[in-house]
């Protein structure tokens, strides 16, 4: 791989944080589609927690704990003791029956699979990369990554620089990563990367004689129940393995509990008892501020405890604490990288020691806990009759015109930024806003210099609607609310949770005396992005020749551009036009 692809890759990530001009991909955008909603096929049977030990009380608390830390932004949890689904917990608008995006926990699905195919031997983890792609390589790749084994890519000890913003910018993945450069020893130091997961993706596709997903279909999800599901493609078609997955609760608890039973679902084999063991046992010792778990194939593995755990960024995961064959299954949205969340420490406070609790009956205590269950949920809140009066009130002032950026708005847009970026697809500016009334409900139109969105959203209540774009399709769950702030200056919020994502979207309207003030705030936003950018971007300056940029990109200066990027304030001015939406 050349350096012209370093240089580029680096431009997009700078480009990205820059208000002043529309990024501009370099290859096309990357699809998501609408995801068929299917019941749960051989679902966990589920009981009371003190029917296996665990008491409501216990439970609760832990809930509690997890739902007060604002840190962790949790957006659901199921909890499994013994095979059994004891407790299930939505957070605000979020749900647990939808395949949700993943990321990261997506890399211990890919090592199942491989652990299958090596099972029918078709594979060993002792292979080198230039002998299975040996189409793709070239005599500077010999000499480069000529010692790469399977198993140094499995246990991300590649050393390979070839990382996923490099990724946004190259065609040929698989020859991006074999043309690439090695930091350090190959086989020594641990260097977490997505693309190393990508190349198992290949060498399955290579080896199965049916294609990855075609496989992947008969040998893993067929068995196992699990349907309902999309995996993100590579420009090449294949899934992008390290990250991509879209995948209900319940199924990545199934994949977890045949993990826990030894490669086994029902009584069927499903994946190899010996290659469990290597993958759940330490391959690679993982820098202590990652967390408490090292690594082994593709899936980590508990330093301190008998554990092991599917990890994505943002609070996806599936965690396991053998010893009391406990299973958490959570979704969320929070700021933090891998094991480093709040969330970890609670796990193991509540479920990863002794429990004592007993098995007696309380049904004071059960109701207790449902009734909190319930609380959380944004679905089951009474909407404000205040907020729908002042609504009313307004109505004309916020209905009849559009809201129009004072100057020429070049970056603002209805997608969260991270979602712009995974998708590969960037907006050109905002246009205009409007608000307008059908029925019980408000919808959003959002108009960017290339495209329109309309959002369904309830007044003072949670609605879901899917948002499509022309490549995309996502399910939200709305809500606008009226209210006044401090100054007696009226706000129209409109909450925008994209619910198979971690991500949400808030659009401010705020009416000043000085005129109309849209602020938007999207999270996970800049305080994770500052982490990620500058890992990504120090990666890629080692072959760069664009470094000036990333030198002066002090962290006061990075923060401020995040910030604009990821929190923007734009001044609006009214419109008055007579034509209906």
């Amino acid at each position: 791989m050349g350096v012209s692809e370093y240089n580029s890759a680096l431009r997009l990530l700078l480009s990205i944080i820059n208000n002043k001009s529309s990024t501009k991909p370099v290859l096309p955008p990357f699809e998501k589609p609408a995801i068929e909603e299917t019941p749960v096929l051989q679902p966990f049977e589920r009981c009371r927690p003190e029917e296996t030990g665990v008491s409501s009380v216990r439970i609760r608390e832990f809930l509690q704990t997890v739902h007060d830390d604002p840190t962790i932004n949790m957006h659901s949890i199921i909890i499994l003791k013994d095979g059994k689904i004891i407790t299930e917990a939505a957070f605000g608008a979020n749900r647990t029956d939808i395949a949700k995006l993943m990321f990261s926990a997506s890399k211990s699905v890919v090592s199942l699979l491989f652990g299958i195919l090596i099972g029918e031997g078709k594979a060993t983890v002792d292979e080198k990369l230039i002998d299975i792609f040996s189409d793709k390589t070239t005599p500077i790749t010999k000499l480069q990554i000529g010692e790469l084994t399977v198993k140094d890519v499995l246990t991300m000890r590649s050393g390979i620089i070839f990382n996923e913003a490099v990724s946004m910018v190259t065609e040929d993945w698989v020859r991006g990563y074999l043309s690439s450069p090695v930091q350090g020893k190959i086989g020594e130091s641990f260097n977490y990367n997505s693309m190393n997961t990508y190349m198992i993706v290949a060498i399955i596709d290579r080896k199965c004689g049916v294609g990855f997903e075609k496989y992947l279909e008969t040998k893993l999800f067929e068995p196992l129940g699990i349907t309902g599901t999309y995996w993100e493609k590579s420009p090449a078609g294949l899934p992008k393995g390290g990250w991509g997955l879209y995948m209900k609760p319940e199924d990545m608890a199934k994949l977890g509990q045949m993990v826990m039973d030894g490669g086994v679902w029902k009584g069927r084999r499903i994946v190899p008892e010996d290659y469990l063991k290597q993958a759940l046992s330490r391959q690679a010792a993982v820098p202590e501020d990652y967390g408490d778990f090292d690594y082994g194939f593709q899936i980590w593995c508990g330093r301190k405890k008998n554990s092991f755990l599917f990890n994505g960024m943002m609070g996806q995961n599936v965690l396991a604490f053998c010893d009391n064959r406990i299973i958490l299954v959570t979704n969320g949205g929070c700021e933090d990288n891998f094991q480093q969340s709040n969330y970890f420490k609670y796990a193991a406070r509540y479920f990863g020691g002794k429990i004592k609790d007993g098995t007696a009956r309380n049904d004071t205590e059960y109701r207790g806990l449902g009734k909190y269950i319930g609380s959380l949920s944004a679905y089951k809140t009474s909407p404000s009759i205040h907020g729908r009066r002042e609504w009313k009130k307004n109505k004309v002032r916020l209905t009849a015109g559009a809201f129009v950026p004072r100057d020429d708005n070049k970056t603002t847009g209805l997608l969260p930024v991270m979602m712009q970026v995974y998708l590969n697809t960037y907006t050109k500016g905002l246009e205009y806003i409007r608000l307008y009334e059908e029925g019980h409900h408000v919808f959003l139109i959002y108009k960017e210099k290339d495209a329109v969105y309309s959002v369904k959203t309830g007044l003072e209540s949670t609605v879901e609607s899917e948002l499509k774009g022309e490549t995309f399709s996502f399910r939200t769950a709305a809500k606008t609310t009226v209210r006044y702030d401090e100054d007696e200056n009226l706000v129209v919020t409109v909450r925008i949770d994209f619910i198979e994502t971690p991500l949400t979207q808030t659009i401010k309207l705020r009416f000043t005396k000085e005129g109309v003030m849209l602020e938007q705030k999207e999270n996970p936003g800049g305080r994770y992005v500052v982490r990620t950018f500058a890992s990504l971007a120090n990666e890629i300056s080692m072959r760069s020749i664009v470094t000036r940029p990333v030198k002066k990109l002090d962290t006061p200066y990075l923060q401020y551009r995040i910030k604009t990027a990821f929190e923007p304030n734009v001044e609006m001015d009214i419109k008055y036009i007579d034509e209906r939406p």
